[in-house]
């Protein structure tokens, strides 16, 4: 038997997009069979550290590590008051913003003003961020929030770029 070398070719391109689509559906979200997605590393850290998953906690996730990476500090010397109220499910981006930013509540440097807002200010020293997600965006996240969907609406929000998901202003 022969082997040419356009067949080596052919075989080996044949498994190089066999292993190119593993690894695409391995990075990104997929459901298995049974109904139940997969979800990153970090939003099943952030699942066992809140009790479940549903967007809101995904929304303070991601206005911490947005806060985070403009400021480039966490702990205590970023401090964070977050205009939520303590009524879930709008009060789980307390959650998010803890797990995202080292702002804790046993620190002492975060606060939760009972404003019924989807908003949070970030400071250190002189410097401002206030993050509040967008009108929209919130919308849907009530319409359509349900214990069936909380899991695909978390990963919507999760990939969603911080300009569409967030009004943002940094003083």
């Amino acid at each position: 038997m022969v082997v040419m070398a356009s067949d080596i070719y052919n075989i080996f391109g044949q498994m190089t997009v066999l292993v190119i689509r593993f690894f695409y559906c391995y990075m990104h979200i997929q459901t298995w069979d049974h109904g139940e997605i997969m979800l990153p590393a970090q939003l099943e850290s952030l699942k066992k550290f809140h009790g479940h998953l549903g967007p809101y906690v995904v929304v303070g996730l991601r206005m911490g590590k947005f806060a985070v990476e403009k400021r480039g500090v966490g702990g205590k010397k970023l401090k964070c008051v977050v205009k939520t109220g303590t009524k879930p499910p709008i009060s789980c981006i307390i959650d998010g913003i803890q797990f995202s930013s080292s702002c804790t509540l046993g620190k002492g440097n975060i606060s939760v003003e009972d404003k019924g807002l989807a908003e949070a200010l970030f400071f250190k020293d002189d410097k401002k961020i206030k993050i509040g997600l967008k009108d929209d965006i919130k919308s849907r996240i009530d319409r359509e929030m349900s214990k069936e969907n909380e899991e695909e609406l978390s990963l919507w929000v999760y990939e969603m770029s911080a300009e569409k998901l967030f009004n943002i202003s940094i003083e």
